[in-house]
């Protein structure tokens, strides 16, 4: 295996040691046809949903919405100014909540994982609260902060922090203490150690913490906006729903998704380019 990897690190020019060696031809990188699968895949889906689904089931706009009616309904839904602004509230509010979450756990999840008593200080209270769900929180939230932007950001803060928390510690704990010894032998110091040694280390898995937490966050602040809010996507769901416009319903979960997606795509993108070297071949 690890004699494949070198080989497809040099690309092209290995192919006459390849053959040269008798070993087994190079797999042929397939990332660009990965979209066009999961496209192919998805185009599948719908399909199938248009087409099998008025065998078992009442359809139309009002029921159960079919692929051609999520279009159509789309086309009336995006030029309105309503769904766009609950677009924004609905992000506003998680950028919110999610800055919240990391400024308070990655700090707090770095002291625990290099700091034994910060562990023993602080680990019952992350694990007795951990396991709550952030819906739990909503009527506290509505009474502590009322039916608005801030007791959506506390509940979006509560749902990114703990993945944020626990992810920085292990992270900070993975960084074997062979090299901070060897830091400390060279001479360096406690904080010269964390900052060039443990952080550096610990970083993949601070940006894995976060990006569970955004995604966590996300779905924290469309249900929390269906109960506690008076805009937003999930209020939008909850509007959309008593109007029996079950098709701009799906159209508002659709939406919820590809946001969703994004922001994942954003956090992975910040991952390559600050850990460049983590999750390659190899490594």
């Amino acid at each position: 295996m690890r004699v494949g990897r070198r080989l497809n690190r040099r690309g092209p020019e290995a192919l006459g040691l390849v053959e040269a060696r008798g070993l087994p031809p190079l797999p042929i990188p397939e990332a660009r046809a990965l979209p066009l699968r999961q496209g192919a895949l998805l185009l599948g889906l719908a399909a199938a949903w248009q087409w099998l689904a008025p065998l078992g089931l009442r359809t139309g706009p009002d029921f159960f919405p079919l692929p051609s009616h999520v279009v159509q309904g789309f086309v009336t839904l995006l030029p309105t100014r309503e769904f766009w602004e609950s677009v924004a509230v609905s992000i506003a509010r998680v950028a919110g909540g999610f800055g919240v979450g990391g400024l308070l756990g990655i700090p707090l999840g770095i002291c625990m994982g290099y700091s034994r008593r910060v562990e023993l200080a602080f680990d019952t209270m992350v694990e007795l609260f951990r396991p709550l769900p952030a819906m739990a929180w909503i009527p506290i939230a509505i009474l502590w902060f009322g039916v608005g932007n801030v007791s959506s950001v506390f509940l979006v803060s509560l749902g990114a922090f703990f993945p944020i928390v626990v992810n920085s510690a292990a992270g900070v704990k993975a960084t074997g203490r062979i090299y901070q010894r060897a830091a400390r032998t060279l001479g360096a110091g406690p904080l010269l150690t964390l900052r060039k040694v443990v952080l550096p280390g610990a970083l993949p898995s601070v940006i894995l913490g976060c990006r569970i937490g955004i995604g966590v966050g996300w779905m924290v602040i469309v249900a929390g906006e269906m109960v506690g809010a008076q805009s937003g996507l999930g209020f939008l769901i909850m509007k959309f729903r008593s109007f029996a416009r079950i098709d701009w319903v799906v159209n508002c979960m659709v939406a919820i998704g590809l946001i969703g997606l994004g922001l994942d795509a954003l956090v992975v993108r910040w991952q390559r380019r600050a850990v460049p070297w983590w999750g390659k071949e190899g490594t």
